[in-house]
């Protein structure tokens, strides 16, 4: 039977490999993307198990319609590949106010996985978060100041990562059922260090 894979930035680099790998392991693919053209050149390059879906997980808005088309289409996902991030971005606020590499590398992923738990839940799913050892260059970070314009020591026109690991309660994800089984597995992945199977 053929299985289902969401991938977050699946248009390049890590993410598009991911999927070519998924597409021969049978699994149709949904390439979740901010940038609509390059979504479906992806989309194109990949042929008929690749479908190109626009995300922007910079706006909650879009993660909304996003999880409204894939719940309206895909009863049930298994696999959903949080690969989409923002690194060393020149300062931005989101719409809703938040410093841009916060927004998608940490709120953008974390709201995505929760609205997605339900349609996870129904195939035992998983949930692949890719994480970066650039994390560990944000040194100093203020918790009440967060998002603003501040530049760290060293850095002229870039921030530094944001110093969240992409996902910081990876139990929120693991939610048991009655017979202690869990229903949706969560796993952090830094490519350096290992490879998706």
């Amino acid at each position: 039977m053929s299985k289902t894979a969401i991938i977050t930035g699946g248009n390049k680099g890590i993410g598009l490999a991911v999927a070519e790998n998924l597409i021969v392991k049978n699994y149709q693919v949904i390439l979740a993307c901010r940038d609509i053209s390059k979504g479906k050149m992806a989309e194109a390059y990949l042929g008929e198990k690749a479908v190109f879906f626009e995300l922007d997980l910079s706006k909650p808005s879009s993660i909304t319609q996003f999880v409204n088309r894939i719940n309206s289409e895909f009863s049930e996902i298994d696999v959903l590949y949080n690969n989409a991030g923002l690194i060393y971005k020149n300062f931005e606020l989101t719409e809703e106010g938040y410093e841009s590499m916060i927004a998608v590398n940490y709120f953008g992923a974390f709201r995505l996985a929760l609205m997605l738990l339900e349609n996870l839940h129904r195939r035992s799913g998983r949930i692949v978060q890719v994480t970066s050892l650039s994390m560990y260059l944000a040194r100093e970070f203020k918790l009440n100041d967060l998002h603003s314009q501040e530049f760290r020591p060293g850095l002229t026109t870039t921030r530094t990562p944001t110093p969240y690991p992409r996902v910081v309660i990876l139990e929120l994800y693991n939610p048991d059922d009655q017979d202690g089984r869990h229903l949706v597995r969560a796993l952090a992945a830094e490519p350096v260090a290992c490879t998706f199977t």
